[in-house]
């Protein structure tokens, strides 16, 4: 099974967590502006 073999930062990932998040909210928001 592919297992990560390094426990990865936690601001590492919440960092992309929240970029992805704010990217999907803008999307949604465009085209009802």
């Amino acid at each position: 099974m592919p297992v990560p073999k390094r426990k990865m930062s936690r601001s590492k990932t919440r960092s992309r967590r929240s970029q992805w998040k704010t990217t999907a909210a803008a999307l949604a928001a465009c085209p009802q502006c």
